[in-house]
């Protein structure tokens, strides 16, 4: 395997990216771009991309700005600008003839879901713990966090995103015009793959199905009889990237 480290200029911001190439002896027919929630890809991202190049997937996957070494503060808004030149860049200089899908992680369904709905280049998505409603999210889960304490995690994880805390929750609200539970229906004929935990408290479950509900075929849902918001736990993982690339291998195969 061949991983590259590379940068993605949207909007005058310098994205930090890393490029996982499988073997040369392997197959290699389809491209994924991997969108990282609220902690940047150091944490599970980089490593589920380097699962797929050893399924044979060219695998890209970066920090939007704000995350990491990437510039620029948190802005939730600009992750569709961000994904957008990640996927030029992957079009035009990494994978012009593969078929491209994008993997959304929690925050990450917001942006690939947008940008499905308005590039066609994207050939599939995968939405693991979809934030399927921002707005109803939003009303549901920020007193229950606030109240577990949530700032008590300030810094603890040094790959966040700079300024987090203070940038978050106005952050959250710019994202309301871009809500996928209200583009969701145009995406179609895309196909649309969702994951969830069923016992998910962070992202509860019924923001995943009323997206699925919403969304036109091609689709599936699977539910997963777990807590484990983020598919953390080594068997939940396994599953979830094996489901992810049956999925796309049969989408996206000629």
């Amino acid at each position: 395997m061949k991983i590259q480290q590379f940068w993605i200029n949207s909007e005058g911001f310098n994205l930090e990216g890393r490029l996982f190439r499988p073997n040369q002896e392997q197959d290699q027919h389809i491209a994924i771009i991997l969108l990282h929630g609220v902690k940047g890809i150091d944490y599970g991202t980089a490593r589920r991309a380097e699962a797929f190049a050893q399924q044979g997937f060219t695998s890209l996957t970066f920090n939007f700005r704000g995350y990491g070494r990437s510039q620029g503060e948190l802005d939730l808004a600009a992750m569709p600008a961000d994904l957008a030149a990640a996927l030029n860049l992957l079009y035009q200089e990494v994978a012009p003839e593969m078929p491209v899908a994008l993997l959304g992680l929690s925050f990450g369904v917001i942006p690939a879901i947008w940008v499905g709905v308005h590039d066609r280049r994207v050939k599939a998505i995968v939405g693991w713990r979809a934030i399927g409603d921002i707005e109803a999210w939003y009303n549901l889960i920020r007193r229950p966090i606030r109240r577990l304490g949530i700032e008590q995690l300030r810094f603890q994880n040094r790959h966040q995103a700079k300024g987090f805390y203070t940038h978050f929750w106005p952050s959250l609200r710019s994202l309301l015009p871009l809500n996928p539970l209200t583009v969701v229906e145009q995406l179609s004929p895309t196909p649309l793959y969702l994951v969830h935990a069923v016992n998910d408290f962070l992202m509860p479950a019924q923001l995943a199905k009323n997206l699925y509900k919403r969304a036109k075929e091609p689709k599936r849902l699977v539910l997963l009889d777990t807590s484990d918001h983020a598919f953390i736990q080594p068997a939940n993982e396994q599953k979830v990237i094996a489901l992810a690339v049956d999925w796309l291998k049969e989408a996206l195969t000629v």
